[in-house]
């Protein structure tokens, strides 16, 4: 776990190509906690593309609208499909 709250906890996977976060648990979706996403990703943003990666990913259950709403508020942008998953992408410098 990279870091967990009482409203969310945020995994991360990476390897020499990639930087994907995973939200394990979503307990509650507020302005406030989506501010507090997104101060927080463009952070890990800014840090992943000094260590190399140009993109943060996530890949997301196409049929878990909740979570594909939260990764659109947050600015990830879908990319595909691929494995029964929805492939979103954040940034590309």
């Amino acid at each position: 776990m990279l870091f967990e709250t009482d409203n969310y906890g945020v995994r991360l996977e990476y390897n020499k190509d990639f930087a994907i976060v995973h939200l394990p648990f979503v307990n509650k979706i507020t302005k406030g906690v989506v501010e507090e996403m997104r101060l927080k990703l463009e952070e890990w943003d800014e840090f992943f593309n000094v260590v190399g990666y140009k993109a943060i990913w996530a890949a997301l259950d196409p049929n878990n609208i909740l979570m594909i709403k939260l990764a659109t508020l947050l600015g990830f942008q879908l990319i595909g499909h691929a494995d029964g998953m929805s492939i979103f992408k954040y940034g590309d410098k």
